[in-house]
């Protein structure tokens, strides 16, 4: 169902003549692609055809009623769906929205809002810069931060730097394992003293 005041933008999954008659009957506005053997050129005006091409010289036929707007804003118009594209693809593969924990409707309106703000807070958030600037790159950042501060081995590493008088007790602790648990960096930070050194 296509909401009131609104252009459905679809690819050329879509693209039938039957389609497209049935949306312009439905007085739908809508700007759809259609595969480059369609036909262009009509005996009525309830549609037209519009061609462009990208940089790479493909060409692209989109079939709209919207008798207000030019070639190049169709074009545009189409463009944009491409970022809509891109933005569910994301959602997916790295915010999961993929995998729905519930069937319940409101527990997936619940979901899908919960991922949107994710998405937004990437987009506001702002990381070092050695890291980078992309949506991907803040998410890595924020999971080797999150993971960093969740890890007991890095949280009592974080505590004993800070209090040396500690140092005792996180020593006792590690001289149960016996396989080496203790991570590297804190072997090559321990002083001869048994306190940890502070990079």
């Amino acid at each position: 169902m296509i909401p009131d005041n609104s252009v459905a933008i679809m690819d050329f999954g879509y693209a039938s003549w039957d389609f497209i008659n049935n949306m312009t009957d439905a007085k739908i506005k809508f700007v759809v692609r259609i595969k480059n053997n369609m036909k262009m050129k009509f005996d009525h005006n309830k549609y037209r055809v519009i061609r462009f091409y990208d940089d790479k010289n493909t060409e692209f036929r989109l079939a709209t009623n919207l008798e207000e707007f030019k070639d190049e804003e169709i074009a545009n118009i189409y463009k944009q769906r491409w970022q809509i594209e891109l933005l569910w693809k994301f959602l997916k593969m790295h915010l999961k929205l993929d995998h729905l924990i519930t069937k319940n409707l409101n527990g997936v309106v619940l979901q899908i809002y919960s991922v949107l703000i994710a998405y937004l807070i990437l987009q506001l958030i702002e990381i070092p810069a050695f890291y980078g600037n992309k949506l991907l790159e803040k998410l890595r950042f924020i999971q080797i931060f999150l993971h960093r501060h969740c890890s007991i081995i890095h949280w009592s590493y974080d505590l004993f730097r800070r209090n040396s008088h500690l140092t005792l007790i996180l020593s006792f602790v590690y001289s149960f394992n016996t396989s080496g648990f203790m991570p590297e960096t804190l072997q090559r930070q321990r002083s001869d003293h048994g306190q940890f050194k502070q990079s």
